[in-house]
């Protein structure tokens, strides 16, 4: 079967695409992983759907990732265990996070239950496949976020978990503008400390550096707000970030 064929517009509320999946579920309760060229046979005699509008429906649910050939999932299904469950809505609470800090964060909700190295790699990456979850590398870090924030917000958050970080955004967010020797001041933190973070957020065009006066990049004023506001709530896990 071509799996080349794009799917034109298809909503997951279609009915017939409705039916599609339920056949992979129900190929799933059988106990099977799910072929593709199987499920494309059942279904199109069982519907009894054209050979063109089941390779459509078809190539529309592996685009979605809602179908995975090989998986003893679907999209649908893919949630059902508990602590992928709990990982995924970790996740969507806790946004900007690496590998080490899901652990011990998730160890903390789960009152000092082990989850093992292993296990977690294996539900972030079934996460992942299923496109439910997205990750992105940042300096020796792999950060791990809901699939619809942009990359570039996540990343206020990854970096404003840092103490001085946050320190100093949240001073910009109460105080508009400052210079280095002041803003050092203002928060208590050593002058090399800061500045060295000061870059930081400027190679990242957090803050912008014009005539020795700092100030938030006024296209990302808003998501910094949110993230500094979203962190401060939210310390007692966030703040066990290396």
């Amino acid at each position: 079967m071509n799996l080349e064929i794009l799917a034109p517009s298809l909503g997951i509320d279609h009915p017939t695409v409705k039916k599609v999946i339920k056949i992979a579920n129900e190929m799933l309760n059988e106990g099977r992983v799910l072929n593709i060229e199987y499920l494309y046979r059942r279904a199109k005699r069982e519907l009894k759907i054209p050979r063109e509008g089941m390779l459509t429906i078809i190539q529309y649910l592996v685009n979605k990732k809602i179908i995975i050939n090989g998986s003893k999932f679907t999209k649908d299904t893919i949630l059902d265990s508990d602590i992928r469950n709990l990982i995924y809505n970790f996740l969507q609470n806790n946004i900007g996070l690496h590998f080490s800090a899901i652990k011990r964060n998730l160890m903390i909700i789960e009152k000092g239950n082990i989850i093992g190295v292993g296990q977690l790699i294996w539900h972030l990456e079934m996460l992942l496949k299923f496109n439910l979850i997205k990750s992105f590398d940042l300096g020796n870090h792999t950060i791990f976020i809901p699939v619809e924030i942009d990359e570039k917000i996540a990343k206020i958050y990854y970096l404003a978990r840092n103490m001085v970080r946050y320190k100093i955004l949240r001073y910009l967010i109460e105080n508009e503008r400052s210079t280095r020797p002041v803003l050092s001041e203002e928060i208590q933190e050593n002058r090399e400390n800061v500045y060295y973070h000061i870059k930081v957020l400027i190679e990242h065009d957090y803050l912008i550096n014009d005539n020795r006066e700092l100030f938030l990049n006024s296209k990302l004023k808003h998501h910094i707000i949110k993230a500094i506001q979203y962190l401060s709530r939210n310390q007692k896990l966030n703040y066990l970030v290396k």
